[in-house]
């Protein structure tokens, strides 16, 4: 009888914490989604740059294997 109430208080506290934990996961998948955007826009920027570097050099769009 013991043993079953321990058990049954155990469950019911690890019940009690899942509401929590859920909540953690939504922010943290918000978080995520943000710092996927901000990945993007970096990404874009640095792809910019780079187009414009290899723009003014038509020895480096060569050894890529562009045409000028």
């Amino acid at each position: 009888m013991r043993r079953l109430l321990i058990s049954s208080a155990a469950v019911l506290a690890l019940c009690a914490a899942a509401p929590a934990a859920m909540a953690e996961g939504a922010a943290s998948a918000a978080s995520t989604v943000q710092a996927q955007s901000e990945d993007a826009r970096l990404n874009a920027f640095f792809e910019q740059a780079f187009e414009a570097r290899v723009a003014l050099s038509p020895q480096r769009m060569t050894s890529l294997g562009r045409k000028t």
